[in-house]
């Protein structure tokens, strides 16, 4: 699954996985955005787990199954991205 922050120039990609995920959700920044922070919110957008901004693999093992989003700011605006976690 691929989603993208748009840049006036160009699409800057980040790619998120596995989904659905057990215990580590993986991101992989290939054009290295400058993100700012990452966190996982419920349906309600109440925020559940904030990660530090260089973090790669994020462990959600503290996590009930169930349908969140992942949530990434950066320089160039914000991500909003549905998870499943088994």
């Amino acid at each position: 699954m691929t989603v993208s922050i748009p840049d006036a120039n160009t699409i800057r990609e980040i790619i998120i996985g596995p989904i659905p995920a057990r215990d580590i959700l993986r991101i992989k920044n290939i054009k290295n955005i400058e993100i700012e922070s990452i966190f996982i919110t419920n349906l309600n957008g109440q925020i559940l787990k904030q990660f530090d901004s260089s973090i790669t693999q994020l462990n959600i093992s503290e996590l009930a199954s169930g349908i969140y989003i992942l949530k990434i700011l950066s320089e160039k605006g914000e991500l909003s991205k549905k998870i499943i976690i088994e």
